[in-house]
């Protein structure tokens, strides 16, 4: 099967200041695949929003084949 390297962005907040971070992770998933792309939004949103941190925006590259 086709797969494709997508990279999750997140620009995350501190549960306890007004300081944001940028933070990536990139996986590979089936082409076409809804259910990868939701498990891997699962799992990177799971990293992420631990101890009170939230994401604040988020972003969901698919890197080209080329």
């Amino acid at each position: 099967m086709d797969k494709h390297l997508i990279v999750l962005i997140a620009q995350v907040k501190y549960p306890s200041s007004n300081s944001t971070y940028l933070t990536a992770n990139s996986y590979l998933v089936e082409k076409d695949s809804m259910e990868d792309l939701e498990k891997s939004t699962e799992h990177f949103k799971g990293d992420v929003e631990k101890d009170g941190f939230k994401i604040i925006n988020f972003l969901v590259y698919v890197v080209p084949k080329e």
